[in-house]
């Protein structure tokens, strides 16, 4: 008597979000080894749970032979991994895209994704006369994935350092989910881009309570070093913010703004100094953030002598905006 064994696995990197094909070992037992497999038991609860940790522990075993470090458990991707195998049980379906439109980067709820900067994943189904000891099927599982390229690229990322496995099973078929994740390097920071990750509806408000604190911590930085506070001057935070809106647009930061103010103010006779600070991208549209980030920008930079210069006292600090984009331009006189 013949009995069929299938393994079907597939990946979908997280780098690209590109879908490989599924992959199928058909294995054919003689009777004989099929009766000398473990039967698939009664009430999966405790396979289930032993398999949470049994696949991670075959895993670092594969791991551990080119040299790599060993998964640590987390359970916020061990919960994803056995929320999505469930679904995949519950739906019958085994893809990286759920029926209902759900991908990778939908698979931890929101307020839990800021703490991972990369995410990987590889399934794994067997269905059929499976030797149903957890210790077999995970060490399957890992071995699969091992010749697998797709599946061994994750499984040997030297980027993942986490790792959560979640299972599901339904009549003679198991699914197991394994998420690979890589922390984000500044959970403080990571707090912020989940909170202030995009920019306020009123932008001139915004920009208006930018200037105020980074003039404010302008002067913070100065008393720490015993100087005198520079006072805003009008002239030079209207050329400012003329000039920031320029360069936001076109104009290259630095060009122009010194002969502008001069042209202006025909009566000065001291001398004037510019810094500049360009933000786009991954912005953190937090007012005291992003005047920390200017200032952490400006100390090692010739601009950082000019917010200690003594023989300043005035400013002028400008910004411009237009929702993905930030200017700063800051004259000293």
């Amino acid at each position: 008597m013949k009995v069929y064994l299938t393994l079907p696995f597939l990946l979908l990197p997280v780098s690209t979000l590109a879908q490989t094909g599924i992959f199928r070992e058909q294995q054919t037992l003689t009777a004989a080894e099929a009766a000398a497999r473990a039967p698939a038991p009664a009430n999966p609860a405790s396979l289930i749970e032993t398999l949470r940790f049994q696949v991670l522990q075959s895993s670092n075993k594969e791991r551990a032979r080119v040299g790599l470090p060993p998964l640590t458990y987390d359970p916020v991707l061990d919960q994803a991994a056995a929320r999505y195998s469930r679904k995949m049980q519950d739906l019958n379906f085994f893809d990286h895209v759920a029926p209902d439109g759900e991908t990778l980067s939908e698979r931890l709820p929101s307020d839990k994704k800021w703490r991972f900067q990369s995410l990987g994943e590889n399934l794994w189904s067997g269905k059929g006369a499976l030797d149903w000891r957890a210790s077999y099927i995970a060490d399957k599982a890992a071995a699969n994935w091992v010749e697998s390229p797709g599946h061994r690229a994750n499984l040997f990322s030297p980027d993942y350092t986490l790792a959560g496995v979640g299972s599901a099973m339904r009549g003679d078929e198991i699914y197991i989910t394994m998420l690979y994740g890589t922390p984000v390097a500044d959970e403080n920071r990571a707090l912020l881009q989940r909170d202030f990750g995009t920019a306020p509806a009123n932008l001139t408000a915004f920009l208006t309570m930018l200037e105020t604190v980074l003039a404010k911590e302008l002067n913070a930085e100065r008393a720490r070093a015993g100087l005198l506070p520079l006072r805003s001057e009008n002239n030079l935070v209207l050329n400012s913010r003329n000039h920031a809106q320029k360069s936001l647009i076109a104009q290259p930061a630095g060009s122009g703004v010194l002969d502008e103010v001069f042209r202006l103010d025909r009566t000065r006779t001291g001398r004037l100094a510019a810094g500049f600070w360009r933000g786009s991208g991954a912005l953190i549209w937090q007012a005291e953030q992003i005047a920390t980030d200017i200032l952490n920008g400006w100390r090692n930079s010739q601009t950082g002598l000019d917010i200690l210069d003594p023989e300043f006292d005035e400013v002028g600090v400008g910004t411009a905006s237009d929702g993905n984009t930030i200017q700063v331009t800051v004259v000293f006189g």
